[in-house]
């Protein structure tokens, strides 16, 4: 940018307000603001869309302001929907879709729990913003997930075993409250004083503590439950996998943001991505991949990685810190890479942990990378953090720091330019 080229184009007489206006309209919060909303900034976020409903429909909500049966179904939704970081309604829908292809009763502990734990928030007085946004109702997605697979509902003849479901669903009311009192204090304590997003951590203590209590049931059995002694490998085993079965173990991976045991579910989930956030689609498949990839690296054994947990922690992992959190460019998705190898090496470590008394961690190995590096990093240059409050679409952050990025140059070109015009008079 040559000042020269610049001092014609604009009028030394209205340089000064030239630039006290646009001054004035730029954002002073954050290294990172929201533009203004202008018939070309929002075409210039449609481009990155390629169907109507994608992102997150916060129109919709005005759409149906004052339908209370409606309000709530878009709850339960966007609900259902942000254990993937997407608050789309259409991606809750896969997400619905995805539960019943993992089995109808995966639905069903989803339904019970996510409804109880609308209920609570309301009851508790939470933020309404974080309630019909689907925050409080996701705490209760992941609770549904982690009581619905921590033990079987199918007993041995395949016939339903109405007792332990009627005992588990019963549990979870409780449990609901539990979730949303945790969620209240750690988002108070996380972000007011760590400045650290809370995500799902409520949700991971009550189910790490649904499922210790089964250890102790004799009514609700824990089929999954597998402690067992540490074992250290004694002679090295390297890449005994082939390629199918490595990219199946991906598959696989991407299906656990479902929690699902099942290839099948990848579909739904994929389509559900890609309504809400192509790139977030993207990322997501990126870190099952990096993930998988990373924990064969480091030896894990092939026949456990499917079992601990690693695509849904990588995947997570990539997508928070390339885009989520931070605005996509190079140097994101470089941290990104490498904070999915932390998480492939945490995970490693926290399966260790739990593996004597066969606990699940869900996705706290993720949280806790994820938010070490967010807290951590501050003032380094070409990462662009996002505040918590402003956090959307990988494609709206993009659209709002481009529009910010012009704006400010518009301030620098005037500048500039009055530089020029008062150096050209001290020289007259």
């Amino acid at each position: 940018m040559e000042s020269p080229s610049l001092a014609p184009i604009v009028d030394s007489a209205d340089v000064g307000d030239t630039v006290m206006k646009i001054q004035s309209d730029l954002p002073q919060q954050s290294q990172y603001a929201p533009a203004s909303s202008t018939a070309g900034q929002q075409k210039s976020w449609w481009k990155w869309n390629l169907l109507k409903g994608s992102g997150t429909m916060p129109e919709l909500d005005n759409t149906i302001k004052g339908n209370k049966v409606l309000e709530v179904l878009v709850i339960f939704l966007r609900s259902c929907g942000m254990f993937q970081g997407l608050n789309n309604p259409l991606t809750g829908v896969c997400c619905l879709i995805a539960a019943v292809v993992n089995s109808p009763f995966n639905l069903l502990y989803l339904f019970w729990s996510v409804s109880w734990s609308m209920v609570w928030a309301y009851v508790l007085n939470l933020p309404r913003v974080l309630i019909r946004n689907g925050v409080c109702g996701a705490q209760g997605t992941i609770l549904g997930y982690a009581v619905y697979i921590i033990f079987d509902p199918i007993d041995l003849h395949n016939l339903p075993d109405m007792r332990m479901i009627a005992l588990s669903l019963g549990a979870m009311v409780p449990l609901t409250f539990l979730v949303m009192v945790i969620f209240n204090t750690l988002s108070r304590t996380l972000l007011e004083v760590f400045g650290v997003p809370p995500m799902f951590l409520a949700a991971i203590i009550t189910g790490q503590m649904w499922w210790a209590m089964t250890v102790n049931s004799q009514h609700i059995i824990n089929t999954n439950l597998y402690p067992r002694v540490i074992q250290p490998a004694r002679t090295p085993a390297y890449f005994q996998l082939t390629l199918m079965e490595f990219l199946t173990e991906v598959v696989y991976g991407f299906s656990l943001l479902q929690f699902s045991n099942t290839i099948y579910c990848s579909i739904p989930l994929t389509v559900g991505y890609f309504i809400a956030s192509p790139l977030s689609c993207l990322m997501a498949w990126l870190g099952a991949l990096l993930g998988i990839a990373t924990a064969i690296l480091l030896g894990m054994d092939i026949t456990r990685i499917r079992l601990e947990l690693f695509g849904i922690n990588c995947a997570i992992t990539f997508t928070c810190l390339a885009g989520t959190f931070f605005v996509l460019n190079k140097n994101s998705f470089l941290l990104a890479i490498i904070g999915t190898f932390c998480a492939a090496y945490t995970t490693m470590a926290v399966n260790a942990l739990t593996m004597p008394w066969g606990g699940k961690y869900f996705s706290l190995p993720s949280f806790i990378v994820v938010g070490l590096i967010y807290r951590g990093i501050e003032n380094v240059p070409g990462l662009i953090k996002i505040p918590l409050e402003e956090v959307t679409t990988i494609e709206l952050h993009l659209a709002k720091w481009r529009a910010q990025n012009s704006q400010i140059t518009e301030v620098e070109a005037a500048e500039l330019t009055e530089i020029n015009v008062t150096a050209v008079r001290d020289v007259e």
